[in-house]
């Protein structure tokens, strides 16, 4: 794991990417450990859409509140936290960020903002967009 090369001093930090709904207090507790020998801690979070409707279509399993939760917290626990947001996903593409939604997130002075490019219409020509397999967390 990779605690074992922060503990030996083997590396100056640690970045984590991860999906919002996979984080929870005993992770972040592990991580103030990490940060807490003088060690860089960033935590982006693959937040891909601030609207519910694609996150479900694209079965992400989380919501938009889920991701400003998470970001919450790491936020509030002084950790650097990045966002990622994938445009053009399919229901999305012609909607601009929602202002409130953008402004949850903002608050807490998210330092790094990724962005990868989605596909309105699946790859496939318009309309073939098509719902991916249901998501089942493990």
């Amino acid at each position: 794991t990779a605690y074992k090369y922060v503990e030996n001093g083997s590396v100056n930090g640690i970045r984590i990417s991860t999906r919002p709904d996979c984080i929870d207090p005993s992770k972040l507790d592990l991580l103030e450990r990490i940060r807490d020998k003088d060690k860089l801690v960033i935590v982006e979070y693959g937040i891909e859409s601030c609207y519910d409707a694609t996150l479900k279509h694209i079965n992400r399993g989380h919501d938009f509140e889920c991701a400003r939760r998470a970001v919450a917290m790491s936020a509030e626990r002084g950790f650097d936290v990045g966002a990622h947001f994938i445009l053009g996903l399919p229901g999305n593409a012609a909607r601009p960020m929602r202002r409130h939604q953008f402004i949850a997130l903002a608050q807490h002075k998210i330092p790094s903002v990724a962005t990868g490019q989605g596909d309105e219409d699946g790859g496939g020509g318009e309309g073939a967009s098509r719902a991916l397999p249901e998501f089942h967390p493990g």
